[in-house]
């Protein structure tokens, strides 16, 4: 069984997989925590 992987740049965001992994679990990180510390600095 072969799974096809490339690090090819995709051509509709010009990032190859792993680095637009990474920036999507870094905005996801910024909007958890982001969300916690307003809650904690409003309540």
């Amino acid at each position: 069984m072969d799974i096809p992987f490339t690090v090819k740049e995709r051509p509709d965001t010009g990032l190859y997989n792993g680095k637009l992994g990474i920036w999507l679990f870094l905005a996801s990180e910024v909007m958890l925590f982001g969300g916690l510390f307003s809650a904690y600095v409003f309540l």
